[in-house]
């Protein structure tokens, strides 16, 4: 909700704490789960620091969320992020994405079914981390975090139109990504798994 009134630092503070867990599992969506907390505090301090810029024109969470990503894109380009990354597994990455779209709706409680539910999640993580930055930001505001259009236009400061093209295309190349890189088929319990090529 838009508020017409400036949230003060401890309106800040209230947010942070009780969002933490959620900014820091978006951060390590980018960044991997060892720097999300260290970009956390990043958020945070900016976010402190920048507060008197805050016009209240969209939600403190937009605000913030625009911040996070800023902050992250920025530490995927940095030459050293990229050189100290360089020999890490991607599969190190996000543990449980897409685990929505994968659940077992069935409630089966199969330890077999667990774990290749989540060697799927792995791999289509592997791949989400593939993406451009910038794509790579608006797909998982809106698949992760269910941004609106509306709101990852404000956080990416991109127009509505421009969002739409570069969801579809993130959406698009995520596409070839797994298809080139997966081999799909059902398992023994019906359900969607993949094997990397």
């Amino acid at each position: 909700m838009i508020t017409n009134s400036k949230p003060t630092k401890e309106d800040l503070s209230k947010y942070i704490e009780d969002n933490s867990s959620r900014l820091v599992l978006y951060l390590s969506r980018f960044a991997g789960r060892e720097d999300a907390e260290d970009l956390m505090q990043e958020v945070f301090i900016k976010a402190y620091n920048s507060l008197d810029s805050f016009e209240g024109n969209s939600k403190l969470s937009t605000w913030i969320y625009k911040i996070a990503t800023n902050l992250a894109i920025d530490k995927l380009k940095s030459f050293a992020y990229r050189k100290e990354k360089s020999n890490i597994s991607s599969l190190d990455y996000i543990e449980h994405l897409r685990s929505k779209s994968l659940s077992n709706n069935e409630g089966e409680t199969n330890i077999e079914y667990s774990f290749l539910k989540k060697e799927m999640n792995q791999c289509i993580a592997d791949f989400v981390k593939r993406l451009p930055d910038n794509y790579r930001a608006i797909f998982l505001l809106k698949e992760y975090e269910d941004y609106s259009l509306e709101e990852i236009s404000e956080v990416t400061s991109l127009s509505i139109h421009n969002v739409k093209i570069r969801l579809h295309r993130a959406r698009k190349k995520l596409h070839e990504l797994l298809l080139s890189g997966c081999t799909f088929y059902y398992d023994e319990y019906s359900k969607l798994s993949c094997d990397k090529k």
